[in-house]
């Protein structure tokens, strides 16, 4: 990084003030599940993906747009962590494959990250989506384009502070500091504001253990109750796919 960044971290989303974003670059955060399944999805090969902030938008976004393949976009989305009636995909990272999404349009609609995101769109001078599986090609392309001032938006659940978010915004905070090979980036590389604070503190003393820390949080406690223990593996896959989302028209698209 060229220059000394601003780095500021909100908990859950109901504390995000879109217009506070203006002049930022901006990450969300939702690791159980949303933007681990848009990185994953968009790894696959989808074109783009379109977060909204209701059913009914998504039912309508799907009916009015063609993705490249020329078909109505696919529709991918839960609430209660329970695929909704009559989409095509939930929001399990594992059912965005190559073969279901490569080439296509998909429409998200989460309980969580995509109202996040939707929120945010409309004013963060960037939008880019974060998980631990991307947590270090976000990082780098934060740092390549040197952003002066950076907030991080970790979605929660239903209104409640997660762990794995805030973690998520330790680990990308961390990164953003080991761009200029530090291993504190306390006030040289970062400036951080208390919760940027706690979440690299958080992240530097969970990082060894994360499967323990995260497993008995709420957000995966209740993919459990239903069965969705997996999802909570895959979300734990530290750096595995070199892929940056990032908004463009109001969609998310890989960053090439």
């Amino acid at each position: 990084m060229s220059a000394r960044m601003e780095v500021e971290v909100v908990t859950r989303r109901e504390e995000l003030r879109p217009e506070a974003l203006r002049g930022r670059a901006a990450v969300v955060i939702d690791t159980l599940r949303a933007t681990t399944s848009i990185a994953t999805a968009l790894a696959a090969g989808a074109a783009w993906v379109l977060p909204v902030d209701s059913e009914e938008a998504a039912r309508a976004a799907a009916a009015r747009l063609r993705d490249p393949l020329g078909e109505a976009p696919l529709l991918a989305g839960e609430r209660d962590r329970v695929r909704i009636p009559g989409f095509d995909l939930g929001n399990s990272p594992a059912e965005f494959a190559p073969g279901r999404v490569r080439g296509r349009g998909i429409v998200l609609c989460t309980t969580n990250g995509s109202r996040a995101l939707h929120a945010a769109a409309p004013c963060a001078e960037r939008l880019y989506c974060a998980a631990l599986v991307n947590a270090g090609a976000v990082a780098a392309e934060l740092g390549r384009t040197g952003a002066e001032r950076l907030t991080l938006v970790c979605s929660g659940s239903g209104g409640h502070f997660s762990v794995e978010d805030f973690l998520t915004a330790g680990c990308l905070i961390e990164r953003l500091g080991a761009a200029d090979g530090l291993e504190d980036p306390r006030g040289e590389a970062l400036r951080l504001d208390d919760a940027a604070l706690a979440a690299w503190l958080a992240w530097r003393s969970g990082r060894e253990r994360l499967r323990s820390i995260v497993e008995p949080g709420r957000a995966a406690r209740a993919l459990a109750r239903v069965g969705l223990e997996a999802d909570v593996e895959e979300a734990l896959r530290l750096d595995a796919l070199d892929v940056v989302p990032v908004l463009r028209d109001g969609r998310l698209v890989a960053l090439r």
